[in-house]
């Protein structure tokens, strides 16, 4: 059993004796936090850039300029295709289409951009357009807010 053991600890300390070996134990468990560290710098660096967006709205939903985190939106009377262009040369983030539509049946609202928006952008865009929706509805109807607040 000695033997045994005089050859595992031979081997062992041959194979620990190695810079291969004491660089991969200790670099290893910087590598992983250093690969999130830059995933969160690069996730965190996008999100920060002020984004114009233009929006076409040709129901009249949209008024004015809105603002939501570092997005600015801006009523334009551009066409989709010169937006489109603009995307392209990094003019401006995005374009909003609103067509003309029935309220109480929207569909078609579109948005251009030249990159895939994340998942937390869409949803800002989304509820900005529900509200303005809801709101436009409320006013149709006659209903006062105070009374759908009561609700």
């Amino acid at each position: 059993m000695s033997k045994v053991w005089i050859i595992f600890e031979r081997e062992y300390l041959q194979r620990v004796q190695k810079k291969s070996f004491i660089l991969g134990t200790l670099l290893t468990p910087l590598i992983f936090p250093l690969f999130i560290f830059i995933a969160v710098l690069l996730i965190e660096s996008d999100e920060k850039e002020i984004r114009r967006i233009a929006v076409v709205d040709k129901s009249g939903l949209i008024d004015d300029s809105l603002s939501f985190g570092y997005n600015n939106m801006f009523l334009s009377d551009s066409d989709i295709n010169s937006l489109q262009e603009e995307i392209l040369s990094g003019e401006i983030y995005g374009a909003l289409d609103i067509p003309k539509m029935d309220i109480y049946n929207p569909d078609a609202i579109n948005f251009y951009s030249k990159n895939v928006p994340s998942s937390d952008f869409v949803n800002n865009m989304e509820r900005i357009v529900e509200d303005k929706i809801k709101d436009r509805k409320i006013k149709e109807l006659n209903i006062e807010k105070s009374s759908l607040e009561k609700l």
